[in-house]
């Protein structure tokens, strides 16, 4: 059995390099284009170079903001809300996973809510954006907005919070699948290597 460095660095080179033909989820241009452009050193960031490729963040410039906030190029401005500010900062300030979606639907839209409600409603966000149905988003985007606003986040957040959710609203990816696919990636890149 093969015992895996995930910090290898051989490996982590030819990651960033874009030479992945053979590298599961890796092998397509687009996905070269950002490995070369993102440099992932660490199953992390390689999962949010697989999440970046879905049509949520490559259509809503959120792809291009990954790499300017991560590369120095721009500077993020606080949202001044702590759970807001922490659903984001592990992932560069823009939303990639729909575990953003359900965690910013628990804890900052109906943490009032009683826990099955507030788990149905969460979840109801992710699916919408999950799905692409940008009706549904719509529907749900009052509903978050509104228990934002009641939760004491002001109008201008709660506004621009949901302004994000709708630009991601053409399919952002799940963190779990992304992480494993991170693994399995490194895996075939480190057997590549080596």
């Amino acid at each position: 059995m093969i015992k895996y460095d995930y910090s290898d660095e051989k490996t982590w080179d030819l990651i960033c390099s874009g030479n992945t033909v053979g590298v599961f989820q890796c092998e397509s241009k687009l996905v070269q284009k950002w490995l070369k452009k993102i440099k992932p050193r660490n199953i992390w960031e390689l999962s949010a170079v697989i999440a970046i490729v879905r049509p949520g963040p490559l259509m809503s410039g959120f792809a291009d903001e990954y790499v300017e906030y991560r590369n120095n190029e721009k500077e993020f401005e606080s949202f001044g809300h702590p759970i807001i500010d922490e659903a984001f900062n592990a992932t560069n300030h823009v939303l990639l996973y729909q575990e953003t979606l359900i965690l910013l639907g628990q804890r900052l839209a109906w943490p009032d809510k009683p826990e099955m409600e507030r788990l149905i409603l969460a979840d109801d966000l992710r699916k919408a954006v999950g799905k692409k149905n940008q009706k549904k988003i719509l529907e749900i985007g009052e509903e978050f907005v509104k228990g934002c606003l009641n939760n004491g986040v002001d109008k201008e957040t709660a506004n621009k919070l949901f302004e994000i959710i709708k630009r991601s609203g053409r399919y952002v990816f799940n963190l779990s699948h992304s992480i494993q696919y991170a693994y399995v990636a490194f895996k075939t890149a480190y057997l590549k290597t080596y």
